[in-house]
């Protein structure tokens, strides 16, 4: 999982994490996947709208860095050439949001 500020260059910035779901277990049988999950954004993010996009790479570790062995969806208007998948485009970030804060940088799924 990937949080992208969605600029280029030098001015792009992300964070990624790892989820606990196996998308190894994704069937074409289970129709609509749904992950639910809560996570925790870096204290110094910058306010704006962010997006927030998957990768799937190969499972080999020489493969990994190799767009042309990650898993693209079918789905149209979300895949880049560098192998994301674009879940959703307008994550709003907000310093006055409400919630629990810590003072650390780390972007992760909060397991209860």
């Amino acid at each position: 999982l990937i949080l992208d500020n969605g600029k280029t260059g030098s001015a792009r910035i992300t964070y990624n994490t790892n989820l606990s779901v196996d998308p190894r277990k994704w069937t074409p049988e289970a129709n609509i996947i749904s992950i639910d999950r809560k996570i925790r954004i870096p204290a110094n993010i910058s306010q704006g709208v962010w997006q927030l996009l998957l990768i799937l790479p190969d499972n080999n570790t020489r493969l990994q860095s190799d767009v042309r062995y990650t898993v693209r969806f079918a789905n149209e208007n979300i895949w880049n050439t560098d192998g994301t998948h674009v879940l959703t485009k307008d994550i709003s970030i907000q310093a006055s949001a409400s919630g629990s804060r810590t003072n650390d940088n780390v972007f992760q799924e909060v397991t209860i």
